[in-house]
């Protein structure tokens, strides 16, 4: 795999669609300087979020990691997009609600 090569077709993509760094790590959960990373050149995305990115960007994981830059066609992403934000929500949800209930076990802990 080619990190540099990746990273500019990642960030091809990610500025055809609009998007901000922070966005998109919104999207996919992670920080915004893993994706500062990526487009550097300096690290790849992890295996499990390759099919995130290929269903964002409306291509295939093959074209993500071969590609490059090479033009991709852009289609309607409003409805993903809306469903990515509602999953990216419930997710820090329910992160916060992990938290606090680690929070409520460790208070027990040291009652108990």
């Amino acid at each position: 795999m080619d990190a540099e090569k990746i990273g500019k077709g990642i960030g091809y993509l990610r500025r055809r669609y609009g998007f901000t760094q922070r966005y998109l790590a919104e999207l996919l959960c992670i920080s915004d300087k893993a994706v500062s990373k990526w487009e550097r050149g300096l690290s790849v995305p992890d295996v499990s979020l390759l099919s995130w990115l290929a269903i964002i960007f409306d291509t295939d994981i093959e074209s993500l990691l071969e590609r490059g830059t090479i033009a991709f066609p852009i289609r309607n992403h409003d409805a993903f997009l809306a469903a990515a934000g509602i999953v990216a929500a419930v997710a820090v949800q329910m992160g916060e609600r992990i938290a606090d209930l680690e929070e409520i076990a460790t208070a027990r802990d040291l009652i108990g």
